[in-house]
């Protein structure tokens, strides 16, 4: 449903990020940013990294 809803022009808005490995901040920023509007509680994010 919600990959249905992406690929009709929606966005989502996501939180509590970092339950799966490998599915953080950076894979939403680098992966699904054009389906996202949103991150919440960006606990995991290094701002000073490359």
């Amino acid at each position: 449903m919600l990959k249905q809803f992406c690929q009709e022009g929606g966005k989502a808005f996501v939180y509590r990020l970092n339950f799966q490995v490998g599915k953080n901040e950076k894979y939403v920023v680098e992966y699904e940013l054009g389906s996202v509007y949103g991150i919440m509680h960006a606990d995991d994010w290094n701002f000073k990294a490359n």
